[in-house]
């Protein structure tokens, strides 16, 4: 095995060399791509697949702008240049090879071409439900609620990719391994990523009373965020310069999620790294900072007062998901927007919901007139049109108001008053007076029993 191992390293480089000899101008395209990736199947396999003990991941299948983007990186020292790189000082003189008009966009449009397969599970020990979690606070808003990626975001798909993998490049990332270079844009956000990461775990951790989770979470953001830092300032790159005033407001918004997860989570903070972005014209991540900054307001137990102040970061965050067509994003802020009761514009509505089907498109017909094609719960417009719709059946919710409900829902979750007061950003003392009339409407005793009432009549459940 070590021996298949060395074999391929030597023959790479050894393939790259003759290469990059052979000068003159070549043909380009998905054949020519195929000639040269011959110098990347010694590490990445024939298929594509990559290799655990070669440190080369499974590149098959992805996305031609992501495959061009890389390789310019590796061949500019963006990428693979940190001394302790091992897999990045393999790849560069790989990448380095290719240094003929079109060679770039040749390979990656072969790579690109190949079918990608599921990669093997490797690792264990993990939790798979705090990692869903985290990844639908999170990562989600760059690579999709499907993990394909968005090219908007400059976000790779995620699928097929191998699970070692993913973890060693967010250890580079955390270690500055990978990110640092102030021209890798970004990178530098994948810092800001790791610390809105370890602030979303530290939430989590803190809603079980998990000290040792949330301490560690704290310590480890903390040394990102450091050394994130310092090699920016070592870069020697002029405040002026875009790269560096992109990196800052990356590491502004990676200290705005540090303040978080130690407990101070400040509007303020939030409203300047809003104004950073705007100041570069990237109105996702201003969206972002917008809806961190009402989270903030509502989540400072001002009640009322912080729903008003919450209201105008919350609405200019809607708005730019909307003109964006960001709906992770507004799914998010939908979310939000309801625990808080703030009320948002019908077209957040529309396009969260514009992939639902519609019953009537369901008639062949294309005439005038009733049909005799079933079109709602076995009934013919003809038999609607004379008889009319049955009355719609609502389950009965024994008189609590849909707060109540959302309340009781949280109460069968174990949550204490002070937790549910957090979660809808409302007092304590409102959330008893909640639960007292829960209590009364339900005909129960206690928080146990009427959590089990709930559980078993399905009034817990959103509709």
């Amino acid at each position: 095995m070590l021996r298949g191992v060395a074999l391929a390293l030597l023959a790479a480089p050894l393939l790259a060399l003759v290469l990059w000899g052979c000068g003159g101008r070549a043909r380009a395209g998905i054949a020519r791509g195929k000639e040269l990736y011959d110098t990347c199947e010694p590490c990445h396999g024939a298929a594509g697949a990559g290799n655990q003990e070669l440190g080369a991941p499974s590149i098959a299948g992805l996305p031609l702008w992501y495959l061009e983007t890389q390789l310019a990186n590796f061949r500019t020292g963006v990428r693979g240049a940190h001394p302790s790189d091992v897999e990045g000082h393999r790849m560069r003189p790989m990448a380095r090879s290719l240094n003929l008009e079109g060679d770039v966009s040749s390979v990656a449009q072969y790579v690109a071409s190949l079918p990608g397969r599921p990669a093997p599970q490797t690792l264990a020990g993990g939790d798979p439900t705090a990692g869903a979690t985290a990844y639908t606070t999170v990562c989600v808003i760059c690579h999709g609620p499907d993990a394909m990626g968005l090219e908007v975001m400059r976000a790779p798909t995620l699928v097929n990719q191998a699970d070692w993998y993913m973890v060693r490049q967010l250890d580079k990332f955390k270690s500055g391994m990978r990110g640092a270079d102030p021209r890798d844009v970004q990178g530098q956000q994948m810092a800001a990523m790791v610390a809105q990461v370890d602030a979303a775990s530290a939430t989590e951790a803190r809603e079980h009373r998990q000290l040792a989770p949330l301490a560690a979470a704290r310590e480890r953001t903390a040394e990102v965020v450091a050394m994130a830092t310092g090699l920016v300032r070592a870069s020697g790159a002029p405040m002026t310069a875009g790269s560096r005033r992109v990196a800052e407001a990356s590491l502004d918004t990676a200290r705005a999620f540090q303040r978080r997860l130690e407990g101070d989570d400040d509007a303020a903070v939030w409203r300047r790294v809003a104004q950073g972005w705007l100041a570069l014209d990237a109105p996702y991540d201003a969206a972002l900072a917008r809806w961190r900054q009402a989270e903030a307001l509502l989540g400072s137990g001002s009640g009322r007062s912080g729903r008003a102040r919450a209201q105008a970061p919350l609405l200019e965050a809607v708005e730019r998901g909307l003109s964006l067509g960001a709906k992770p994003l507004l799914r998010e802020l939908r979310e939000l927007a309801g625990r808080a009761r703030i009320n948002l514009p019908p077209e957040v509505d529309i396009m969260l919901d514009a992939g639902a089907p519609e019953v009537a498109e369901a008639s062949s017909y294309d005439g005038a007139g009733p049909t005799l094609v079933d079109r709602t719960n076995g009934r013919s417009d003809l038999v609607r049109a004379i008889a009319g719709d049955p009355p719609t059946r609502r389950p009965d919710t024994f008189g609590l108001s849909g707060r109540e409900r959302e309340v009781l829902a949280l109460v069968a979750q174990g949550r204490t008053n002070r937790e549910i007061g957090e979660r809808l950003f409302i007092s304590q003392k409102t959330v008893g007076v909640h639960v007292g009339n829960i209590l009364a409407k339900l005909e129960v005793s206690g928080r146990v029993e009427a959590a089990t009432v709930a559980i078993r009549l399905g009034l817990t459940e959103r509709r």
